[in-house]
Protein backbone atom coordinates (compact mmCIF):
# COMPACT_ATOMS: atom_id res chain seq x y z
CA UNK A 1 0.00 0.00 0.00
CA UNK A 2 2.57 2.65 -1.46
CA UNK A 3 1.57 6.53 -0.85
CA UNK A 4 3.10 7.54 -4.21
CA UNK A 5 2.82 11.22 -3.10
CA UNK A 6 4.87 10.34 -0.10
CA UNK A 7 7.85 8.36 -2.13
CA UNK A 8 7.97 11.02 -4.32
CA UNK A 9 8.15 13.92 -1.87
CA UNK A 10 11.71 11.46 -0.26
CA UNK A 11 12.76 11.39 -3.62
CA UNK A 12 12.60 15.20 -3.80
CA UNK A 13 13.62 15.53 -0.36
CA UNK A 14 17.30 13.43 -0.77
CA UNK A 15 18.00 15.42 -4.60
CA UNK A 16 17.99 18.57 -1.97
CA UNK A 17 20.22 16.77 0.26
CA UNK A 18 22.74 15.68 -1.54
CA UNK A 19 24.22 18.09 -3.44
CA UNK A 20 26.39 15.40 -5.74
CA UNK A 21 23.11 14.78 -7.43
CA UNK A 22 22.75 18.30 -8.75
CA UNK A 23 26.74 18.77 -10.33
CA UNK A 24 26.75 19.22 -13.71
CA UNK A 25 29.22 19.65 -16.12
CA UNK A 26 29.96 22.45 -19.29
CA UNK A 27 32.40 22.84 -21.25
CA UNK A 28 34.55 26.23 -22.23
CA UNK A 29 37.28 26.09 -24.82
CA UNK A 30 37.87 22.98 -24.74
CA UNK A 31 38.05 22.59 -20.93
CA UNK A 32 35.47 20.71 -18.51
CA UNK A 33 34.22 22.36 -15.84
CA UNK A 34 32.05 21.19 -12.84
CA UNK A 35 29.50 23.25 -10.93
CA UNK A 36 26.67 23.15 -8.21
CA UNK A 37 22.95 23.53 -9.97
CA UNK A 38 20.35 25.03 -7.41
CA UNK A 39 18.12 23.12 -5.16
CA UNK A 40 14.98 23.55 -7.60
CA UNK A 41 12.25 20.74 -7.79
CA UNK A 42 12.83 18.25 -10.76
CA UNK A 43 9.93 16.75 -12.35
CA UNK A 44 10.15 12.79 -11.56
CA UNK A 45 8.77 10.63 -14.23
CA UNK A 46 5.58 7.94 -12.53
CA UNK A 47 5.66 4.84 -14.57
CA UNK A 48 2.08 2.38 -13.77
CA UNK A 49 2.61 -1.10 -15.28
CA UNK A 50 -0.24 -1.95 -13.12
CA UNK A 51 -2.74 -2.17 -16.42
CA UNK A 52 -0.38 -4.56 -18.10
CA UNK A 53 1.77 -7.77 -16.93
CA UNK A 54 2.58 -6.14 -13.53
CA UNK A 55 6.49 -7.20 -13.22
CA UNK A 56 6.96 -8.66 -16.73
CA UNK A 57 6.52 -4.94 -17.99
CA UNK A 58 8.21 -3.73 -15.71
CA UNK A 59 11.69 -5.63 -16.25
CA UNK A 60 10.93 -5.01 -20.08
CA UNK A 61 11.36 -1.10 -19.30
CA UNK A 62 13.51 -1.53 -16.94
CA UNK A 63 16.50 -2.87 -19.64
CA UNK A 64 15.71 -0.76 -22.06
CA UNK A 65 15.86 2.11 -19.65
CA UNK A 66 19.69 1.55 -17.93
CA UNK A 67 20.86 1.13 -21.45
CA UNK A 68 19.52 5.19 -21.89
CA UNK A 69 23.03 6.84 -21.76
CA UNK A 70 23.35 10.41 -19.90
CA UNK A 71 23.72 13.60 -22.10
CA UNK A 72 26.74 14.47 -19.95
CA UNK A 73 26.85 18.65 -20.67
CA UNK A 74 24.51 20.71 -18.87
CA UNK A 75 22.08 18.49 -17.56
CA UNK A 76 21.38 16.04 -14.66
CA UNK A 77 23.00 12.80 -14.20
CA UNK A 78 20.62 11.21 -12.71
CA UNK A 79 17.40 9.54 -13.17
CA UNK A 80 14.52 9.12 -10.83
CA UNK A 81 11.30 7.18 -11.27
CA UNK A 82 8.69 6.07 -9.84
CA UNK A 83 7.17 2.56 -10.22
CA UNK A 84 3.35 1.32 -9.69
CA UNK A 85 3.61 -2.64 -9.81
CA UNK A 86 0.19 -3.88 -9.14
CA UNK A 87 -2.55 -2.43 -6.62
CA UNK A 88 -0.11 -3.44 -3.66
CA UNK A 89 3.62 -3.60 -4.55
CA UNK A 90 5.35 -0.51 -5.80
CA UNK A 91 8.90 0.52 -6.08
CA UNK A 92 11.31 2.89 -7.40
CA UNK A 93 14.09 2.75 -10.27
CA UNK A 94 17.27 4.86 -9.78
CA UNK A 95 20.12 5.55 -12.65
CA UNK A 96 23.31 7.52 -11.55
CA UNK A 97 25.71 8.30 -13.54
CA UNK A 98 29.36 7.51 -12.89
CA UNK A 99 30.78 11.14 -12.63
CA UNK A 100 28.71 11.96 -9.37
CA UNK A 101 28.37 8.52 -8.01
CA UNK A 102 29.79 4.71 -7.40
CA UNK A 103 28.36 1.29 -6.14
CA UNK A 104 28.17 2.72 -2.68
CA UNK A 105 26.16 5.83 -3.30
CA UNK A 106 23.70 3.42 -4.77
CA UNK A 107 23.07 2.05 -1.66
CA UNK A 108 22.94 5.07 0.23
CA UNK A 109 20.27 6.52 -1.60
CA UNK A 110 18.27 3.86 -1.89
CA UNK A 111 18.25 3.26 2.07
CA UNK A 112 17.84 7.11 2.17
CA UNK A 113 14.93 7.29 0.35
CA UNK A 114 13.27 4.52 2.40
CA UNK A 115 14.26 6.01 5.36
CA UNK A 116 12.72 9.32 4.30
CA UNK A 117 9.58 7.58 3.08
CA UNK A 118 9.10 5.99 6.47
CA UNK A 119 9.74 9.45 8.06
CA UNK A 120 7.25 10.85 6.34
CA UNK A 121 4.87 8.35 6.82
CA UNK A 122 5.34 8.59 10.80
CA UNK A 123 5.37 12.32 10.41
CA UNK A 124 8.85 12.16 12.28
CA UNK A 125 11.22 15.51 12.23
CA UNK A 126 13.94 15.84 9.56
CA UNK A 127 16.22 17.57 12.00
CA UNK A 128 19.59 16.25 11.51
CA UNK A 129 18.76 14.32 7.79
CA UNK A 130 21.02 16.90 5.43
CA UNK A 131 23.75 14.56 3.47
CA UNK A 132 27.38 15.45 4.29
CA UNK A 133 28.73 17.80 1.13
CA UNK A 134 30.62 16.14 -1.24
CA UNK A 135 32.76 19.14 -1.81
CA UNK A 136 34.13 18.34 1.41
CA UNK A 137 35.56 15.69 -0.27
CA UNK A 138 36.67 17.51 -3.09
CA UNK A 139 38.36 20.13 -0.88
CA UNK A 140 40.21 16.93 1.31
CA UNK A 141 41.37 15.54 -2.68
CA UNK A 142 43.54 19.14 -3.09
CA UNK A 143 45.07 19.13 0.35
CA UNK A 144 46.12 15.16 -0.30
CA UNK A 145 47.99 16.47 -3.59
CA UNK A 146 49.75 19.12 -1.91
CA UNK A 147 50.88 16.33 0.87
CA UNK A 148 54.19 14.52 1.37
CA UNK A 149 51.63 11.31 1.80
CA UNK A 150 51.04 12.35 -2.29
CA UNK A 151 54.64 11.26 -2.89
CA UNK A 152 54.80 8.47 -0.79
CA UNK A 153 51.69 7.17 -2.64
CA UNK A 154 53.06 7.84 -6.42
CA UNK A 155 57.47 5.89 -5.27
CA UNK A 156 54.68 2.78 -4.21
CA UNK A 157 52.58 2.90 -7.00
CA UNK A 158 55.77 3.41 -9.67
CA UNK A 159 57.83 0.70 -7.97
CA UNK A 160 55.09 -2.07 -8.00
CA UNK A 161 55.74 -1.53 -11.92
CA UNK A 162 59.34 -0.14 -12.53
CA UNK A 163 59.13 -3.47 -14.63
CA UNK A 164 56.01 -3.54 -16.57
CA UNK A 165 54.14 -6.64 -17.75
CA UNK A 166 51.93 -7.05 -20.79
CA UNK A 167 48.33 -6.86 -19.39
CA UNK A 168 47.09 -10.19 -18.76
CA UNK A 169 44.15 -11.81 -20.73
CA UNK A 170 42.20 -15.06 -20.85
CA UNK A 171 41.64 -14.62 -24.76
CA UNK A 172 43.93 -12.60 -26.87
CA UNK A 173 41.28 -12.01 -28.86
CA UNK A 174 40.74 -9.37 -26.27
CA UNK A 175 43.67 -7.02 -27.38
CA UNK A 176 42.05 -6.60 -30.70
CA UNK A 177 38.21 -5.72 -30.02
CA UNK A 178 37.37 -2.50 -30.35
CA UNK A 179 33.20 -2.70 -29.43
CA UNK A 180 32.70 -2.18 -25.85
CA UNK A 181 28.74 -3.85 -25.98
CA UNK A 182 28.54 -6.33 -22.97
CA UNK A 183 26.52 -8.61 -21.44
CA UNK A 184 25.59 -10.13 -17.75
CA UNK A 185 25.36 -13.94 -16.59
CA UNK A 186 24.56 -14.08 -12.44
CA UNK A 187 25.00 -16.70 -10.34
CA UNK A 188 23.62 -17.22 -7.13
CA UNK A 189 25.69 -19.26 -5.21
CA UNK A 190 23.50 -22.24 -2.46
CA UNK A 191 23.46 -21.27 0.84
CA UNK A 192 25.86 -24.10 2.14
CA UNK A 193 28.26 -23.29 -0.13
CA UNK A 194 28.68 -19.61 0.93
CA UNK A 195 28.43 -20.80 4.65
CA UNK A 196 31.58 -22.77 3.95
CA UNK A 197 33.21 -19.62 2.11
CA UNK A 198 32.46 -17.51 5.34
CA UNK A 199 33.43 -20.36 7.47
CA UNK A 200 36.87 -21.13 5.55
CA UNK A 201 37.64 -16.59 5.76
CA UNK A 202 36.75 -16.81 9.68
CA UNK A 203 39.46 -19.75 10.15
CA UNK A 204 42.02 -18.44 7.84
CA UNK A 205 41.65 -15.09 8.46
CA UNK A 206 41.07 -14.53 4.82
CA UNK A 207 38.76 -11.86 3.46
CA UNK A 208 35.93 -13.28 0.80
CA UNK A 209 37.49 -10.47 -1.36
CA UNK A 210 40.63 -12.30 -1.18
CA UNK A 211 39.46 -16.34 -1.54
CA UNK A 212 37.80 -15.11 -4.46
CA UNK A 213 40.89 -13.18 -6.05
CA UNK A 214 42.73 -16.12 -5.66
CA UNK A 215 40.99 -18.78 -7.18
CA UNK A 216 40.95 -16.22 -10.29
CA UNK A 217 44.25 -16.09 -9.98
CA UNK A 218 45.43 -19.63 -9.97
CA UNK A 219 42.28 -20.15 -12.53
CA UNK A 220 44.06 -17.92 -14.77
CA UNK A 221 47.40 -19.36 -14.23
CA UNK A 222 46.36 -22.84 -15.30
CA UNK A 223 44.37 -21.53 -18.37
CA UNK A 224 47.65 -19.13 -19.55
CA UNK A 225 50.75 -20.05 -17.91
CA UNK A 226 50.92 -16.69 -16.82
CA UNK A 227 52.82 -16.56 -13.71
CA UNK A 228 52.82 -12.41 -13.33
CA UNK A 229 49.57 -11.54 -13.26
CA UNK A 230 48.00 -8.20 -13.41
CA UNK A 231 44.47 -7.74 -12.32
CA UNK A 232 41.85 -4.56 -11.80
CA UNK A 233 39.89 -4.12 -8.47
CA UNK A 234 37.84 -1.10 -7.33
CA UNK A 235 38.62 0.31 -4.07
CA UNK A 236 36.29 2.45 -1.46
CA UNK A 237 38.16 5.55 -1.54
CA UNK A 238 36.26 6.65 1.82
CA UNK A 239 37.77 6.88 5.34
CA UNK A 240 35.56 7.58 7.83
CA UNK A 241 32.16 7.17 8.78
CA UNK A 242 31.14 10.79 7.72
CA UNK A 243 32.26 9.86 3.99
CA UNK A 244 30.46 6.63 4.05
CA UNK A 245 27.71 8.92 4.81
CA UNK A 246 28.10 10.62 1.63
CA UNK A 247 26.26 10.84 -1.84
CA UNK A 248 29.39 11.01 -4.31
CA UNK A 249 31.84 9.65 -6.91
CA UNK A 250 34.87 8.37 -4.19
CA UNK A 251 35.66 5.33 -5.70
CA UNK A 252 39.03 4.91 -7.40
CA UNK A 253 38.17 4.01 -10.54
CA UNK A 254 40.55 1.08 -10.81
CA UNK A 255 43.65 -0.25 -8.53
CA UNK A 256 46.05 -2.44 -10.32
CA UNK A 257 46.83 -5.84 -8.03
CA UNK A 258 49.76 -7.61 -9.62
CA UNK A 259 50.04 -11.46 -8.52
CA UNK A 260 53.31 -13.51 -8.66
CA UNK A 261 52.46 -16.75 -8.51
CA UNK A 262 54.62 -19.17 -6.56
CA UNK A 263 53.73 -22.95 -7.05
CA UNK A 264 55.80 -24.18 -3.56
CA UNK A 265 52.57 -22.52 -2.09
CA UNK A 266 49.31 -23.80 -0.97
CA UNK A 267 46.04 -22.22 -1.07
CA UNK A 268 45.81 -21.30 2.33
CA UNK A 269 49.18 -19.58 2.27
CA UNK A 270 48.72 -17.97 -1.26
CA UNK A 271 45.23 -16.26 -0.12
CA UNK A 272 47.30 -14.74 3.12
CA UNK A 273 49.50 -13.49 0.82
CA UNK A 274 46.82 -12.23 -1.27
CA UNK A 275 45.16 -10.45 1.74
CA UNK A 276 48.68 -8.86 2.70
CA UNK A 277 48.94 -7.48 -0.94
CA UNK A 278 45.19 -6.07 -0.70
CA UNK A 279 45.79 -4.73 2.22
CA UNK A 280 49.11 -3.19 1.15
CA UNK A 281 47.32 -1.19 -1.83
CA UNK A 282 44.65 0.25 0.74
CA UNK A 283 46.99 1.78 2.29
CA UNK A 284 48.34 3.73 -0.93
CA UNK A 285 44.71 4.11 -2.33
CA UNK A 286 44.44 7.64 -2.28
CA UNK A 287 46.74 8.08 -5.27
CA UNK A 288 44.25 8.33 -8.45
CA UNK A 289 44.76 5.42 -11.56
CA UNK A 290 45.17 8.18 -13.88
CA UNK A 291 48.30 9.61 -12.34
CA UNK A 292 49.84 6.53 -12.45
CA UNK A 293 49.19 5.70 -15.91
CA UNK A 294 50.55 8.99 -16.44
CA UNK A 295 53.52 8.53 -14.91
CA UNK A 296 54.13 5.27 -16.53
CA UNK A 297 53.43 6.65 -20.19
CA UNK A 298 56.52 8.46 -19.26
CA UNK A 299 59.00 5.12 -18.51
CA UNK A 300 57.30 2.32 -20.07
CA UNK A 301 55.45 1.92 -24.14
CA UNK A 302 52.19 1.32 -22.90
CA UNK A 303 48.45 1.32 -24.05
CA UNK A 304 45.98 3.72 -21.84
CA UNK A 305 44.90 0.80 -19.14
CA UNK A 306 46.76 -1.85 -17.44
CA UNK A 307 44.51 -4.50 -17.11
CA UNK A 308 41.75 -6.40 -18.90
CA UNK A 309 40.15 -8.46 -16.18
CA UNK A 310 38.33 -6.65 -12.91
CA UNK A 311 37.66 -8.56 -9.71
CA UNK A 312 34.97 -6.32 -7.31
CA UNK A 313 34.00 -7.50 -4.28
CA UNK A 314 31.05 -5.00 -2.96
CA UNK A 315 30.53 -4.91 0.76
CA UNK A 316 27.56 -2.34 0.48
CA UNK A 317 24.47 -3.71 2.04
CA UNK A 318 20.41 -2.46 1.41
CA UNK A 319 19.61 -2.12 4.79
CA UNK A 320 15.97 -2.09 3.92
CA UNK A 321 15.13 -4.96 6.19
CA UNK A 322 15.26 -2.38 8.84
CA UNK A 323 12.40 -0.48 8.06
CA UNK A 324 8.52 -1.60 7.94
CA UNK A 325 8.58 -1.95 4.51
CA UNK A 326 9.23 -5.05 2.89
CA UNK A 327 11.73 -5.27 -0.36
CA UNK A 328 14.05 -6.58 -2.62
CA UNK A 329 16.53 -4.72 -4.91
CA UNK A 330 17.97 -5.32 -8.81
CA UNK A 331 20.93 -4.39 -9.92
CA UNK A 332 20.71 -2.99 -13.74
CA UNK A 333 23.68 -3.54 -16.03
CA UNK A 334 24.48 -0.78 -18.82
CA UNK A 335 25.47 -3.41 -21.70
CA UNK A 336 28.66 -1.50 -21.94
CA UNK A 337 32.10 -2.05 -20.52
CA UNK A 338 35.88 -1.53 -21.98
CA UNK A 339 37.34 -4.62 -20.02
CA UNK A 340 36.60 -7.26 -21.71
CA UNK A 341 35.19 -9.25 -18.12
CA UNK A 342 34.26 -7.83 -14.94
CA UNK A 343 33.29 -10.09 -12.12
CA UNK A 344 31.24 -8.56 -8.91
CA UNK A 345 30.90 -10.74 -6.13
CA UNK A 346 28.11 -9.12 -3.53
CA UNK A 347 25.53 -9.91 -0.85
CA UNK A 348 23.55 -6.65 -1.20
CA UNK A 349 20.32 -7.96 0.47
CA UNK A 350 22.04 -9.54 3.50
CA UNK A 351 20.44 -12.71 2.92
CA UNK A 352 24.22 -14.84 3.18
CA UNK A 353 24.14 -16.29 -0.23
CA UNK A 354 26.74 -14.50 -2.89
CA UNK A 355 25.64 -12.98 -5.97
CA UNK A 356 28.20 -13.17 -8.42
CA UNK A 357 27.82 -11.11 -11.89
CA UNK A 358 29.90 -11.82 -14.77
CA UNK A 359 29.64 -8.63 -17.17
CA UNK A 360 31.93 -9.79 -20.25
CA UNK A 361 32.66 -8.46 -24.20
CA UNK A 362 29.91 -10.30 -26.35
CA UNK A 363 32.76 -10.07 -28.64
CA UNK A 364 35.18 -11.92 -26.79
CA UNK A 365 33.08 -14.30 -24.78
CA UNK A 366 29.99 -16.42 -25.01
CA UNK A 367 27.88 -17.30 -22.12
CA UNK A 368 28.87 -21.21 -22.05
CA UNK A 369 32.70 -19.62 -22.02
CA UNK A 370 31.86 -17.53 -18.94
CA UNK A 371 29.60 -20.74 -16.90
CA UNK A 372 33.05 -22.69 -17.37
CA UNK A 373 34.56 -20.30 -15.68
CA UNK A 374 32.32 -20.20 -13.14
Amino acid sequence: EIDYVLLTKAMKLLIRNSDALRIHFKEEEGEVFQYLTPDHSRNLEFVDFSQGKGLDDLFAWDEVQTQIPFSIIESDLFYFAILKIDEDNGGFYVKLHHLISDAWTMSIVGNTIVEYYSMLKNDASFEGTMKPSFFEHLNNEKVYEGSPRVVRDKEYWNSKFAAYPEPTLLKPSAQSVHSIKSARKTFVTQQKLSNKIRSYCAETNASVFTLFLSALSIYINRVTGNEDIIMGTTILNRINAKEKDTIGMFVSVAAPIRIKMNDSQNFTEFSGDMLKESMSILKHQKYPYNYLIRDLKKKHTINSRLFDIVMNYQNTKFTTRKSDIPSVTRWHFSGHQIESLVIHVNDRDDEGKFIIDYDFLTDVYNVKEIEYIH
